[in-house]
C-alpha cells in the first residue's frame, strides 16, 4: 500500500523525497576493499556487508535485507568481547563499576562516533531525507557490520575489530568513560550558574558487601545543608558520581525543584 501510494507522487517529488542516497561502494570491488581494509582479512561473503550498511529505509530493503537483524547480531557480540576486555582490564574495579564502563563503550553517543571515525556514516544506504548527524544510524550501522564479520570470518576477526575500533586501548576506555558520564561535573556547573552553595559530605561510613566496601556519601545544599541526594559506590568518586546522578534526575523530573529548594532554605 505504501509503495502504491509512492508511486503516484510526481516523478521529481519522488526523485527529491524518496531517492537512495548515493554512497561510495556501488562496484563489489570497492565494497570489498572498503572491507579489507578495515578487517584486515579479504571478506567472503560480500552480500552480508551489504546487507549491514542498508538501513531499514533504503528502497527494495524488505525485513530481510536491511541491517536490523545483523544489528541484534552485533549488538550481543560487541557486549561480550567489550565485557572481557573490561573485566581484564580493571582486576579491581567491582560489578558495578565493571558494568559502568562497559555502558560507557557501548553507548549510542560513542558507537555513532566510532562509526564516523572509519567512515561507516559515509558508505550507509539510506534514503535521502535522512540526516544521519541527527540520528543513531551510523552506530547501529557499526552493530550490523560486526555481526557481518562474526558471521563471514568467525569470532577472532570481530574480536579483532572491535578490540581495534571499538575498544582500542584503556586510555580512549577512560576517556571515553570521562567524557560520556560525569555527573559530578555537569551538577557543580548547574550549582555555579544558580548560584547555590553545594557540598558532598563524606563522613568516613562505609558497609561490607559480598567482600567489597561500599563508601556512602551525601549531597547536601544551601546553608541549611538540605540533602539533596545520598551516593554509594566502591570509592568516594563513585559514590559522589552516583549522588550527583540521582540529583539531577530529581532536577530534571521536577523544573520548579530547586527554586523552591533555595527559597525555603533563606
Amino acid at each position: 500500500m505504501i509503495r502504491e501510494a509512492i508511486a503516484k507522487i510526481p516523478t521529481r517529488l519522488r526523485r527529491t523525497f524518496f531517492a537512495p542516497k548515493k554512497h561510495l561502494l556501488s562496484p563489489s570491488s570497492e565494497l570489498e576493499k572498503f572491507v579489507r581494509d578495515l578487517v584486515g582479512t579479504k571478506p567472503k561473503d560480500l552480500r552480508l556487508y551489504e546487507r549491514a550498511l542498508t538501513h531499514a529505509s533504503y528502497p527494495g530493503a524488505d525485513s530481510t535485507g536491511n541491517n536490523e537483524r545483523l544489528e541484534f547480531l552485533g549488538d550481543s557480540i560487541i557486549s561480550q568481547i567489550v565485557s572481557d576486555a573490561v573485566y581484564h582490564l580493571y582486576p579491581e574495579e567491582d560489578e558495578g563499576g565493571l558494568s559502568q564502563v562497559r555502558s560507557y563503550i557501548v553507548s549510542r553517543s560513542n558507537m555513532n562516533r566510532a562509526a564516523a571515525h572509519i567512515g561507516l556514516d559515509k558508505v550507509i544506504r539510506v534514503t535521502s531525507n535522512i540526516h544521519l548527524e541527527d540520528s543513531d544510524i551510523p552506530g547501529n550501522a557499526l552493530e550490523a557490520f560486526v555481526g557481518a564479520i562474526y558471521l563471514d570470518l568467525g569470532v577472532k576477526a570481530s574480536t579483532c575489530f572491535v578490540q581495534r575500533h571499538i575498544i582500542k586501548s584503556q586510555k580512549y576506555v577512560e576517556a571515553v568513560s570521562t567524557r560520556e558520564e560525569d555527573y559530578k561535573t555537569e551538577f557543580i556547573i548547574l550549582m555555579q550558574k544558580q548560584k547555590i552553595d553545594y557540598a558532598f559530605e563524606y563522613d568516613g561510613s562505609t558497609t561490607a558487601e559480598d567482600n567489597r566496601i561500599i563508601h556512602y556519601c551525601r549531597l547536601v545544599l544551601g546553608e541549611n545543608k538540605v540533602c539533596l541526594a545520598t551516593g554509594e559506590g566502591s570509592s568516594k568518586k563513585n559514590a559522589h558520581q552516583d549522588a550527583a546522578q540521582k540529583a539531577l534526575s530529581l532536577i530534571r523530573a521536577d523544573q520548579g525543584f530547586l527554586s523552591r529548594l533555595t527559597h525555603q532554605d533563606k
